[in-house]
């Protein structure tokens, strides 16, 4: 019985044994860290479950000692910097140093129309500051000290201003001021940029004030590209712009009533054609000399100096109401034109010296807010013509006619307008269904 009690007390150390030497065989093979991911969790080499305890490889606690921070990008004015720092363990961890503030240079750079700070931080050299000119009376900037006076333009005094007479600077822009030294500027002068050392100029501005442009003011400124001429001019000269191959912007300003001939010669950027009449913005200024018939724009404002001189192929023509100016010798020699209409809402003011000089007109309307007839205006047209006058014997008192126009006050005949049959009589005229004139037949 004893011997039994002994092998079965036996059994169970020998299984207590087994149990204890499985236990320490399961802690020997705990889970050993293999390596670390960017978030340095441990990551188990049996199930790839990572540990969040903030143990090393070894499973021992660790606490990152990084290094001094190390430059690695440096900051400039418009870019941030970067700077990185490691632990011995590896992990490294980086972070963005604030962009350098400009640093202004001490002197103004400056052109004729801005002056401007450059930064001078490393290579930055970044434009800061920048504005247009603030000028004293004597054209004297008060911040920069730009001195208009330096800027190549060349003034020469007249009665009531100054006028613009020569340009030798360097600058690709221009800009014209209204005053100089306290006196209005009020011309650009005949070639004033008519020269090789305005090869380089390619914008200009004239200021408010300015009322004319001479003759080939701006010729052959082949650079040109743009142009802004004021409120204010009244007239462009004759070859103004001729051979200013690359200007594509110009607005002619409503207060413009004269262009002279070949104003815009050779400005194939500005000029548009239609139908062999030539525009540029809102004047008509060439025509084609095989045009049989013209048909001008509904907006046209202006009918330059010789636009349709000598163009001999067309009898009828019909100004829009929007023309206010027929310019000298716009019509002159078109040998076969015989008529000459304006509608009933027409804005014509003005017609030019020799206007329809040794034309064949024998149908004329005159507008009734025609009040300047110039010298020749109408000579050597058809002796026997009839004039069709859009207002009353009375009001035709108000035209200024001009001298050597015998064929159109002494010989013409008058015909007034009436839209209703008149009760009186005398010569009426009215606008049939097609706004052609007729002649109102009274009994």
């Amino acid at each position: 019985m004893k011997k039994r009690a002994f092998l079965i007390t036996l059994a169970a150390l020998l299984c207590l044994l087994c149990i204890l030497c499985l236990v320490a065989c399961d802690e020997s093979s705990a889970p050993v860290c293999q390596h670390r991911d960017a978030d340095d969790n441990a990551l188990c080499d049996k199930c790839s479950e990572s540990y969040t305890d903030g143990t090393d490889a070894s499973g021992s606690l660790h606490t990152h000692a990084y290094g001094e921070w190390i430059e690695t990008t440096p900051a400039t004015c418009v870019t941030k910097g970067i700077q990185t720092r490691a632990c011995s363990c590896g992990q490294s961890e980086t972070q963005y140093v604030a962009e350098l503030e400009h640093l202004p240079s001490a002197e103004w750079k400056k052109d004729m129309v801005n002056h401007w700070k450059v930064c001078v931080n490393g290579g930055c050299r970044l434009i800061i500051s920048e504005s247009a000119h603030t000028y004293n009376l004597d054209n004297v900037c008060v911040q920069c000290g730009y001195d208009y006076a330096d800027s190549g333009v060349e003034f020469k005094l007249i009665n009531d201003g100054y006028v613009v007479t020569r340009y030798t600077g360097s600058d690709n822009i221009v800009i014209i001021p209204s005053t100089y030294k306290g006196t209005p500027i009020v011309a650009i002068n005949e070639d004033a940029f008519n020269n090789y050392m305005c090869s380089n100029v390619t914008s200009v501005v004239l200021s408010d004030g300015i009322t004319s442009i001479g003759d080939r003011a701006f010729s052959l400124c082949r650079n040109l590209i743009s142009i802004t001429i004021p409120n204010g001019v009244t007239k462009i000269g004759a070859k103004a712009f001729q051979g200013c191959e690359n200007l594509v912007s110009i607005t002619i300003p409503n207060s413009v009533v004269n262009i002279r001939e070949d104003a815009f010669e050779g400005c194939n950027g500005v000029i548009q054609k239609e139908n062999g009449v030539s525009y540029v913005d809102k004047w008509i200024v060439d025509c084609d000399d095989e045009v049989m018939s013209v048909t001008l724009r509904d907006n046209s404002v202006g009918i330059a100096n010789y636009a349709f001189w000598g163009c001999g192929n067309f009898e009828t023509i019909v100004i829009p109401d929007s023309v206010r100016n027929i310019n000298p010798f716009a019509f002159s020699c078109c040998d076969t034109l015989t008529q000459l209409v304006f509608g009933k809402e027409s804005e014509l003011t003005s017609i030019g010296y020799r206007a329809f000089y040794k034309t064949k007109l024998a149908s004329i309307v005159i507008p009734n807010s025609v009040t300047n007839i110039a010298e020749e205006a109408f000579c050597d047209c058809d002796y026997r013509a009839k004039v069709y006058y859009g207002g009353t014997e009375n009001t035709r008192q108000n035209i200024s006619i001009g001298g050597s126009n015998g064929n159109l006050t002494n010989f013409a005949t008058w015909f007034y307008y009436s839209d209703i049959r008149p009760s009186l009589t005398g010569n009426w005229w009215y606008y049939d269904s097609n706004e052609q004139p007729a002649i109102w037949q009274l009994h």
